[in-house]
């Protein structure tokens, strides 16, 4: 899925990092306010067409009962050590998977 992650955001939009796990996903994004041409959609509006783009291919790949939680969580960036604090914690992130509470040992 790392294309749809590339390929779902705008013209408007840079992807810093991002990571996809079993059952959730991570994306630390920026809004580029430079081209004033480009009509820019709400947060919102954005991953809810990633969600809509990553279900459709989930479930023609044959996961018909795949889904999404309802919502999302959001953060706004307002400083380099936050950058960094999120940066890493998203590139961390599978190396704390087993101790996620939703994590299943099969």
């Amino acid at each position: 899925y790392c294309s749809l992650v590339v390929n779902f955001m705008h013209l408007y939009v840079e992807i810093h990092n991002f990571i996809i796990m079993p059952n959730h996903i991570h994306i630390l994004f920026e809004i580029n306010k430079i081209n004033k041409e480009v009509k820019r959609k709400s947060i919102s509006s954005l991953i809810g067409a990633y969600k809509t783009l990553v279900s459709k291919e989930i479930h023609l790949l044959g996961n018909i009962d795949f889904s999404w939680q309802r919502s999302f969580h959001d953060h706004i960036v307002r400083s380099q050590i936050s950058y960094e604090n999120i940066y890493n914690y998203i590139t961390n992130n599978p190396e704390n998977w087993e101790k996620d509470k939703f994590y299943k040992n099969n």
